[in-house]
């Protein structure tokens, strides 16, 4: 079958994989078998950790060891970052090298946002280089485009520091806030951690397991603090207390950039509260996060399930710290429950 440009292709001619070609994927001289979704390739004596590579990616890559050449279908790109990944961590830097020269050919505002997460994520400097120079050359263009939001925080954080990153600052601006909607600020993904409390390393873990709790003593002096990687913009927490008894709690919220000065962004101290806590306020920029309890009904702690914080286009109308809801709250979706 003809080969079509668009193809990518890879050889390596030396007498060593001329000898072993013909051990690629064969079964009855093979030592090991690897196993993806009940699809089997065969090996030899060489151990090979499999994370996060797809069946298509690793065949790909024995395909080169054992042949010295191989084709690359560059409208899956996740598959040719995923060779390339197994290339750096195997020492494969000849193989590796050209991969990159290849996509740096292949690069459009569609694919660039996923190739520079990978970039940055496992230090491919040249690699990396390449993706922004390609947004750097097409600036106005990406900031206008969806693509822009598939950026990860690192790929967006180092493309701002560039000083050759030219585009008008309000269109920088408009991009940067539409990117942060949405986005928990306070999970491992974007670095975040828990500085203070007891059991709260999970809280960071961006899901809601309700099986454990983080807590702290009424009355300490920090109560529970998430940290975020860089100071962040926000308007939104939600977090929520265990629900599974007519349990109450008071309490407040602080936000700081340094951890000296704090700002007091929500005081629910002289109220009772349960369950869920969808929180608004005025945008702020926020490093740190603390959750302080005033009063427990139960065993003089507070105690959180989960924790998030972001950035929402819109808030609802408050009053004195209060939402003035516009639809019903009183039901089970949104954990109400009868007292009395």
């Amino acid at each position: 079958m003809a080969k079509t440009p668009e193809e990518i292709h890879f050889t390596d001619n030396s007498k060593l994989v001329e000898d072993i070609s013909s051990l690629y994927l064969n079964e009855e001289f093979s030592d090991v078998t690897f196993t993806f979704d009940g699809q089997k390739l065969y090996a030899h004596k060489v151990e090979v950790p499999i994370i996060e590579f797809s069946v298509e990616a690793f065949r790909m890559f024995f395909k080169y060891i054992y042949s010295g050449g191989v084709t690359l279908d560059p409208s899956n790109m996740n598959v040719v970052t995923e060779v390339l990944i197994l290339a750096r961590q195997h020492s494969f830097s000849k193989f590796e090298s050209s991969i990159m020269k290849k996509m740096e050919a292949l690069l459009n505002l569609q694919n660039v946002p996923s190739v520079l997460n990978i970039a940055n994520r496992f230090e491919f400097n040249e690699l990396m280089e390449m993706c922004y120079t390609f947004l750097e050359e097409h600036a106005s263009e990406f900031l206008g485009n969806d693509s822009f939001n598939k950026l990860s925080q690192t790929s967006l954080v180092r493309l701002l520091k560039r000083h050759t990153f030219y585009a008008p600052e309000i269109e920088i601006f408009k991009s940067v806030v539409k990117w942060m909607i949405g986005e928990n600020w306070a999970t491992i993904a974007y670095k975040a951690e828990a500085v203070s409390g007891t059991n709260t390393d999970f809280l960071v873990n961006g899901t809601k397991d309700v099986k454990k709790f983080a807590s702290h003593v009424i009355g300490d002096e920090e109560g529970i603090i998430i940290k975020l990687e860089i100071p962040a913009f926000v308007n939104h927490i939600s977090m929520k207390f265990p629900d599974t008894d007519q349990r109450y709690y008071s309490y407040y919220i602080e936000v700081s950039t340094d951890k000296k000065n704090w700002k007091k962004i929500i005081d629910y101290s002289k109220y009772s509260c349960r369950s869920l806590q969808d929180l608004y306020f005025e945008q702020e920029i926020v490093r740190y996060i603390k959750i302080k309890g005033t009063n427990s009904t139960v065993d003089n702690r507070l105690h959180l399930l989960f924790f998030q914080v972001d950035y929402k286009s819109t808030i609802p109308r408050m009053t004195n710290g209060i939402i003035c809801p516009t639809a019903n709250v009183a039901t089970p979706e949104k954990n109400a429950i009868v007292i009395q």
